[in-house]
């Protein structure tokens, strides 16, 4: 039974490595056809997918990190009737506020 337990599970993993790397190979192919990468990193826990451009500087790579996660939060808010996970993802949305606007001088609420 364990033996065919880790079987389903690699080929879960499997799949799952074959649809991100596809993913990740179409993304890098729009980019590239418009902009030069320096890289793409995905995050296969979460599901987020970062491209880092080659002409931005590190902060404007990191405003743009920060946008994205304000934006899967925004969403996150939209989807939950949870007054606990309400909580939660509005003071995750604030720390992110609180260094968008170091970097880019601006609340991130404007943005988002």
């Amino acid at each position: 039974m364990r033996t065919e337990s880790k079987e389903v599970v690699g080929d879960i993993v499997d799949e799952v490595i074959n649809v991100v790397s596809g993913y990740e190979k179409q993304l890098r192919e729009l980019a590239e056809a418009n902009y030069p990468l320096t890289e793409i990193r995905v995050n296969l826990e979460s599901g987020q997918v970062f491209v880092v451009w080659k002409d931005y500087s590190e902060e404007e790579n990191r405003i743009a990190e920060l946008t994205q996660k304000a934006l899967e939060i925004k969403k996150k808010l939209e989807e939950t009737t949870d007054e606990v996970q309400n909580a939660v993802l509005m003071a995750e949305l604030g720390k992110i506020n609180e260094e968008y606007v170091k970097l880019a001088g601006t609340p991130i609420y404007e943005v988002i």
